[in-house]
């Protein structure tokens, strides 16, 4: 691609070709790069309709994979993601589409794929016998009724959920849903100052004072809703304005 430059130095395998061997790799669901390209060998000239007329060689295909720069590929995702949103994202999907008026819901999450420890670092602490599995994890963000993510970031395994929020941009009259692993009051600070919000689950440490406070009866939550509404303040967080929180 142009922006990237990166058929620079590739004369044979461009970033097409390799683009197509590995989501063959994904669709096939190839474990391992040797059998991926054990694979692509039973192919032999069945992909001359995409372009390819010969397959690349195992040393090729590995030196692309080491030293062509990921980001060519994270600016195709993005292409394709913003060229298939009205498909992709289509809030008419969507059980809980208006909620007072704020139309956009975004859910972030992550997952953890185990991987070699000598490559990534581990995640979570040391194990008793010492065994500690290094990996990668894949920080997602969803729009609610969409069916694939709008935004991947990929870090280390031991990378804190909560770093994740330092990579967004939080947009108006949209609401952020994740669990408690994003504790960042100073990110949450900003999204209440893009008016926009946020809901989560508080830490069961957590230091807070209640404000003001509203009781349901049981008859109106017997079958699932809310308990309770609270205005609270953190204790430790009082340069942020109070915050609405409603137990279900």
């Amino acid at each position: 691609m142009r922006e990237t430059n990166s058929d620079a130095y590739y004369k044979t395998l461009t970033t097409q070709k390799q683009l197509y061997c590995l989501l063959y790799g994904v669709i096939t669901k190839c474990n391992s790069f040797n059998v991926l390209c054990k694979n692509l060998q039973f192919l032999e000239n069945k992909l001359t309709s995409i372009g390819i007329e010969e397959l690349p060689d195992r040393s090729t295909l590995a030196d692309a994979n080491a030293n062509r720069h990921s980001k060519v590929f994270e600016l195709i995702y993005k292409y394709l993601s913003e060229h298939f949103s009205s498909f992709l994202g289509n809030e008419s999907y969507c059980l809980i589409a208006d909620i007072d008026g704020h139309k956009r819901i975004e859910i972030l999450d992550s997952s953890t794929i185990p991987l070699f420890d000598n490559i990534f670092k581990g995640a979570g602490r040391n194990r008793i016998n010492g065994v500690k599995k290094g990996g990668l994890k894949i920080h997602t963000k969803l729009p609610l009724g969409g069916v694939t993510p709008n935004m991947v970031h990929i870090t280390e395994s031991a990378c804190n959920d909560k770093d994740f929020l330092g990579q967004l941009s939080f947009q108006p009259n949209t609401i952020y849903v994740f669990d408690k692993g994003y504790v960042n009051h100073k990110r949450w600070y900003e999204i209440n100052q893009k008016e926009a919000y946020l809901v989560t689950r508080l830490n069961k440490n957590a230091k807070f004072e209640v404000v003001e406070q509203k009781i349901y009866d049981c008859v109106e939550y017997a079958d699932g809703g809310i308990i309770s509404d609270s205005i609270i303040e953190l204790k430790k967080e009082r340069i942020y304005p109070k915050s609405q929180v409603s137990s279900l």
